[in-house]
């Protein structure tokens, strides 16, 4: 397991881009009333010629760039890395034309698994390190931990981190389809953790967001106010696990136990877990199982659960980056939102999928596990 000792990074600001946009700020209106985070849809054409997964992330990135006052944090000498997950969309397609004079090396330079973290730092011209993080449905999650451990570290100033990927690609779905997978037709036919649920539902989206260290958050430099802090976070994998599906989530559970004691919080801080509750029977099962042991272990009263990609739609990869800009608006409004569209829940000792206004709760927990038994979570603070 790779985890970090305690250091609180602020999240400064976002960026996040889906097509879903209008349903999930109207959905954070009317709960939390006046959200702090917004979700950005993509124009129906962009003006630059790139593939869609690259477009996608340059503009969320360049939404929690100019939103964080990125470019200050260059001027007042701040390295800033840029980290990106992506679960299959980070490399130029092959079949996709090239603009330039040169096609042949920009098509070398561009099928490269780190070309789209070169270019958003070319774009804007940050200076750190960059990188490109593959780890199935956890990539966002694992590239903020890793962003947050180079933070800590001293590895550079700040981090724009995020994620991209399309779940709507026609492979994609074939993939599900060929493996069996259950798909929702519509995304009101997916409800994780519901026994009439009718599966996944794909679906498109990129999500960044600027993480400096706390010295570049404080007064009178150039970042502003953070939204929260990342007070702990931990990765594991089961090597046992190939699928995910089905599987008894150890590695989830180990990253659970592991954020909670980092946080060094109290339950009763702890407005609710943002859990993956992809929507898919089998997996919402075996993800509630260990849910469920985790809060019997742990909390002495039913854990609130919530789950977004009724909303979110599951944009493999980089859904965790929607899920966490979600959980930062529920965690400022002191709401945690009933999930929507419930008919049958499963059945459950700990587990209470009930919505509920806790003004003093201070912490949140984002949890996400993916293929070949990856496992991710974070600790977020107010």
């Amino acid at each position: 397991m790779q985890t970090q000792a305690r250091t609180p990074i602020p999240i400064i600001s976002t960026g996040l881009v889906t097509p879903r946009a209008a349903e999930i700020n109207a959905f954070l209106r009317e709960h939390l009333s006046s959200p702090i985070v917004q979700f950005h849809k993509p124009p129906e054409r962009y003006t630059h010629d790139l593939p869609r997964a690259w477009a996608l992330a340059t503009q969320a990135a360049e939404t929690a760039w100019s939103t964080g006052r990125g470019a200050e944090l260059l001027a007042a000498g701040a390295r800033v890395a840029v980290i990106i997950g992506s679960s299959r969309s980070a490399h130029w397609p092959e079949s996709f034309p090239i603009p330039g004079r040169e096609p042949d090396l920009l098509r070398l330079v561009n099928t490269t698994q780190t070309a789209l973290a070169g270019h958003i730092a070319r774009h804007l011209r940050c200076n750190g390190p960059r990188l490109v993080i593959s780890s199935a449905c956890t990539s966002a999650t694992a590239a903020i931990c890793v962003a947050c451990d180079m933070l800590a570290a001293g590895s550079c100033d700040a981090a724009l981190v995020g994620a991209v990927d399309c779940g709507t690609a026609p492979d994609v779905r074939q993939l599900f389809q060929h493996a069996g997978l259950p798909l929702a037709h519509t995304p009101l036919e997916c409800r994780p953790f519901d026994r009439k649920t009718q599966g996944i539902s794909l679906d498109d989206a990129a999500g960044f967001f600027l993480l400096t260290r706390t010295e570049f958050a404080a007064p009178g430099k150039a970042a502003t106010k953070p939204l929260a802090h990342i007070v702990a976070h931990a990765q594991a994998s089961d090597p046992r696990d190939r699928c995910g599906i089905g599987a008894t989530h150890e590695a989830l559970a180990t990253c659970l136990r592991k954020v909670l004691t980092d946080a060094d919080c109290l339950p009763r801080d702890i407005l609710h877990l943002h859990a993956h509750g992809t929507g898919n029977p089998a997996g919402d099962v075996a993800e509630l199982a260990a849910l469920d042991q985790f809060a019997c272990d742990n909390f002495p009263e039913p854990l609130r659960i919530f789950a977004s990609k009724h909303l979110t739609g599951h944009c493999l990869g980089a859904t965790p980056a929607l899920e966490l800009g979600i959980t930062l608006a529920c965690l400022n409004a002191g709401i945690s939102p009933p999930i929507p569209g419930l008919i049958e829940v499963r059945p459950t000792s700990q587990l209470n999928f009930h919505g509920a206004a806790r003004a003093s709760a201070q912490f949140s927990i984002l949890a996400n596990f993916g293929l070949w038994g990856t496992a991710a979570a974070l600790a977020i603070q107010k």
